[in-house]
């Protein structure tokens, strides 16, 4: 079983900001299979319907309408189920990277509470937090915010938890130390669109390349050169939305000609280069309008 990589086979915001702090709203059939999950990021879950059922290193938890996660990156099975058949939920988005920033930037409010690490944490709804919920559904349908209001967003939820809940929040805190996964990952994304090889990847995690191929399919449950692949078309649709046009991107995504980018272009979004960029112009004319 292949497993989910969220958020990023949720959402194609493919920039740095958004790889930071992301808003979505998610919705399925809540049909109660379970799910091999990746998450990439740390992320908050505020369901609006249905149920959350959840097995990790920890023990399992659940949780529905009335309650609010708090899910470090990490993996996890995961079953989304509810009687209505229409499972929703705002997720919030998030890197180590942040997190360890608030935690930098609030140490001495932290150090008072007792510390015992924790992965996941779930609390109960108040009138805030419900309130935060809907705005976060505000929020995901807007495409274009900035990096400054995102981080006020995730900011303004910590604080309020670090003011009601400092001890649950220091425990989630504690242990907010790279692992070998996170450190891999971290030299895997940071060159992502460097045009270097696997060889080269692998010299940089000190690994052979055999090892390195392992690690990859673990941690991203796909084979290197076909994430890499999913990354540039992802950066290529990004930079085509952008106004770039194709001829002047090709050779950016690693490729010698334009008629090789425009076919590995078509097999993965189902369409040229330009007739994307056409569309996409149409769209954006669209929502100026509304």
């Amino acid at each position: 079983m292949t497993p989910f990589i969220i958020p990023d086979q949720l959402s194609s915001a493919e920039t740095a900001d958004s790889k930071k702090i992301g808003f979505i709203e998610y919705q399925s059939q809540g049909d109660a299979r379970r799910h091999q999950i990746l998450f990439s990021q740390n992320v908050f879950s505020f369901l609006i319907s249905g149920r959350k059922y959840i097995h990790q290193e920890q023990e399992p938890i659940s949780f529905g309408e009335s309650h609010f996660a708090i899910l470090r990156a990490g993996r996890c099975l995961m079953t989304e189920v509810s009687s209505i058949g229409d499972y929703r939920s705002h997720l919030l988005f998030f890197s180590d990277e942040v997190l360890m920033q608030f935690k930098e930037e609030h140490t001495d409010l932290l150090s008072k509470a007792t510390q015992k690490s924790s992965t996941t944490l779930v609390l109960p709804h108040d009138a805030y937090t419900r309130t935060y919920r809907h705005s976060l559904g505000l929020l995901s349908r807007y495409h274009r915010l900035t990096p400054a209001l995102k981080r006020s967003k995730l900011d303004e939820i910590l604080l309020y938890l670090l003011d009601k809940f400092p001890t649950q929040l220091a425990n989630l805190l504690a242990d907010l130390h790279p692992g070998p996964e996170q450190a891999f990952r971290q030299i895997v994304e940071n060159n992502k669109h460097s045009q270097l090889s696997i060889k080269e990847l692998a010299f940089l995690c000190h690994m052979s390349v055999s090892t390195f191929k392992r690690h990859f399919q673990r941690y991203y449950g796909m084979a290197p050169y076909k994430w890499m692949l999913q990354e540039r078309m992802k950066l290529a649709a990004q930079l085509l939305r952008q106004h770039k046009s194709p001829m002047e991107i090709y050779a950016d995504m690693g490729y010698d000609t334009y008629s090789n980018f425009a076919k590995a272009f078509k097999q993965y979004h189902r369409t040229s280069p330009r007739k994307f960029q056409s569309m996409t112009q149409q769209e954006q004319q669209m929502d100026v309008w509304k």
